[in-house]
């Protein structure tokens, strides 16, 4: 379903005992998901081409010959999408063989690009036991798991993801997968794809350039409270944010204004994405427990508005165009400016006090880093626009 013709399909042709992962190894087996040919190997293929030490958890993942540097000759490519006219998700997943041990700290990294440009999916990362080999499409339940990671990723650019965590009890498996993540899916819609390579533990990936950044957030309020994101380095710009309030709900807004429906103490987490001056990416993981008192049901105001609670804009890096949607701000008019000040581009007054999206043609504007700029009757909001 949804194949790309220049990719081998791998099929998961093992027996009951093989990917259970009974005396898994405290290292990484083919961290850069090379192939190894006619024989061995465990995600064999109709090609007769396999991957050592890999197992496909669900579907049929792919083989490409897209890597980042310092990777090998192949990545994985996989998929995700919601069952048709349902909400049961869907797609492709991978894992390997790796001891997990109570209460130890460990950090997982990886390389993953989008390789579609569509925002609706995450990326999905956990410790588990009892994954078997399977081609059936359907997301499979592990007997146990731990998720180490659940960010929203969208960028064309290879990016560098970390995570660290503490093991809850002992894992012997390491899964990763996307997840389609907006709604039901229905006929037509893109779904989400991603390309992983250079999977590693402790031992963590290169990365191309150094990509020097610091996530972090503070908050204002005790619910709803505002979160502030406070990410800084030198020599890039954040581009993403993906956030986890630890109470089932996300958002990819920068400076979100979040409500909890009852008091107490939440495990919240950030996910930035940076990109450098030379468009090299990464990607860092920042997380702190926060306190919610009783619920005030406070109206969103216009500081909210100022603050860029309510806009957004998408794609993210974009090329020939940028949808802008303004939220609450009313007869908002949306301007690009440059990193000197100057307006390069903007959109006319809108008659319609109530239109909430606005889009804009950047095909004539030049690659590099804008000011996007919306200004209304009850507020104002700024955001950094990636042009490519």
């Amino acid at each position: 379903m949804f194949q790309m013709s220049h990719f081998a399909p791998l099929n998961a042709k093992v027996n009951a005992v093989v990917g259970t992962c009974d005396d898994p190894p405290t290292s990484i087996t083919n961290p850069s998901l090379n192939t190894n040919g006619a024989t061995g190997g465990d995600m064999n293929t109709s090609t007769s081409t396999t991957i050592n030490g890999w197992y496909v958890s669900h579907g049929s993942p792919s083989i490409t010959t897209s890597v980042p540097s310092g990777g090998g000759a192949t990545s994985v490519w996989l998929w995700s999408h919601n069952a048709f006219g349902t909400q049961t998700p869907n797609g492709e997943g991978i894992y390997t063989c790796y001891k997990f041990e109570k209460g130890k700290t460990y950090t997982v990294c990886f390389w993953v690009m989008n390789t579609n440009n569509v925002d609706s999916g995450k990326v999905m990362v956990e410790a588990t036991n009892g994954l078997v080999p399977s081609t059936s499409v359907s997301i499979p339940n592990p007997s146990s798991f731990q998720i180490i990671g659940n960010s929203y990723f969208h960028s064309l650019n290879w990016t560098h993801v970390e995570y660290t965590f503490t093991a809850l009890q002992d894992f012997n498996q390491l899964w990763i997968y996307p997840l389609y993540n907006t709604g039901v899916f229905n006929y037509g819609d893109p779904q989400y794809e991603i390309n992983v390579d250079l999977i590693m533990i402790n031992d963590c990936c290169p990365t191309i350039n150094d990509c020097e950044f610091k996530p972090f957030f503070e908050i204002r309020g005790c619910n709803p409270i505002q979160f502030i994101d406070m990410s800084n380095g030198s020599g890039g710009v954040p581009i993403a944010w993906y956030w986890d309030f630890g109470d089932g709900t996300t958002s990819n807004l920068q400076n979100p204004l979040h409500s909890y429906t009852a008091p107490g103490t939440y495990h919240v987490c950030v996910t930035v994405l940076w990109m450098n001056e030379d468009r090299s990416t990464c990607s860092k993981q920042y997380c702190q427990d926060i306190d919610a008192c009783k619920p005030e049901n406070k109206p969103a105001t216009n500081d909210d508005i100022s603050n860029n609670n309510e806009v957004f804009i998408f794609p993210n890096p974009a090329t020939d165009m940028v949808k802008v949607f303004t939220g609450n701000i009313i007869n908002p008019v949306v301007t690009i400016y440059d990193l000197n000040g100057n307006a390069i581009l903007s959109s006319k007054h809108n008659s319609n006090a109530n239109k909430k999206l606005i889009t804009l043609k950047t095909n004539l504007l030049h690659t590099g880093i804008y000011v996007l700029k919306v200004l209304g009757q009850n507020g104002s909001a700024s955001k950094k626009l990636v042009i490519q």
